[in-house]
């Protein structure tokens, strides 16, 4: 028989290798003064009411290249050279009562997360 590729007795077994969890509680906040493009974890929470619930857009434009997390969702990746200027929040998504954005931004440190009830198209 004609094998090609790598052998199967070479891959590595990533089932069996331990695994650590590392707790976050031992992070702070930190402000950086002055400095405008530095990779920023950013966590907005805000509060629907059931009839508020829709399908939502997340107005990207400030921002410049990162991904967004929705209630522990991944919505996607974003980046400012387009061609999308909003990214789309599906209402299954969303619950009555607190909602949780996470933005994990590589370079700009925007000041605002806007969310908004249609998309923005060019």
């Amino acid at each position: 028989s004609d094998k090609k590729g790598m052998p199967t007795t070479s891959m590595p077994d990533v089932n069996s290798a331990p695994s650590r969890v590392i707790l976050l509680s031992g992070w702070q906040d930190r402000v950086r003064v002055g400095e405008k493009e530095a990779p920023s974890l950013i966590k907005a929470e805000f509060h629907l009411s059931s009839d508020q619930i829709s399908d939502t857009f997340l107005d990207i434009r400030a921002w410049k290249r990162g991904v967004v997390y929705v209630n522990g969702f991944n919505i996607g990746r974003y980046f400012s050279g387009g061609p999308q200027l909003t990214m789309y929040i599906p209402a299954p998504l969303l619950r009555a009562g607190q909602n949780t954005i996470m933005i994990f931004e590589h370079y700009v440190n925007a000041p605002t997360i806007q969310l908004l009830t249609d998309p923005i198209f060019l």
